[in-house]
């Protein structure tokens, strides 16, 4: 999975795989949305194809970041841009109670995959036996996953 890191931070510890910026101290929402290499959009572009000497439109569009014109997937015209921002808006009243931090944030496959992780804390189950909370959220900007808002107890690097 690690050769699949496009960008991305991490707080305090270098992730197993070496790659990503360190951050020594937890980010607010807009820096972490910087750091993470997350802060481009994407755009749907309607396609088009030859026929007969003339260009048609395609019923499909591309979904194209504005940043290098890559092309991340392809889409129906009803489909719904869930944005990087749109990411850390949603965790940004989370992290603004202080009770949440940005522990990790980045993308994968050149672009395609996002996600964030926050961290909440931790308990001392038994003596040295530390229960980490996390929870992570994930998108895609090529359909091929629902935007997902998930509790783990794993720290979630890529």
């Amino acid at each position: 999975m690690a050769a699949l890191v496009e960008s991305m931070f991490s707080v305090k510890q270098i992730p197993w795989h070496q790659q990503g910026e360190v951050l020594m101290d937890y980010p607010t929402t807009d820096e972490a949305y910087v750091k993470s290499g997350l802060n481009w959009t994407v755009n749907k572009v309607q396609m088009s194809y030859p026929f007969n000497g003339e260009s048609k439109l395609s019923s499909d569009f591309a979904l194209v970041r504005d940043l290098d014109g890559e092309q991340l997937g392809t889409c129906k015209s009803g489909y719904e841009i869930f944005q990087n921002i749109d990411g850390f808006e949603w965790c940004r009243p989370l992290v603004e109670t202080d009770l949440w931090k940005y522990e990790t944030a980045g993308s994968l496959r050149g672009g395609v995959v996002g996600w964030i992780l926050l961290k909440q804390g931790e308990i001392e189950l038994v003596h040295k036996d530390v229960l980490k909370q996390y929870l992570l959220l994930t998108w895609s900007h090529d359909g091929s996953k629902c935007i997902q808002a998930l509790p783990t107890s794993i720290r979630v690097v890529c």
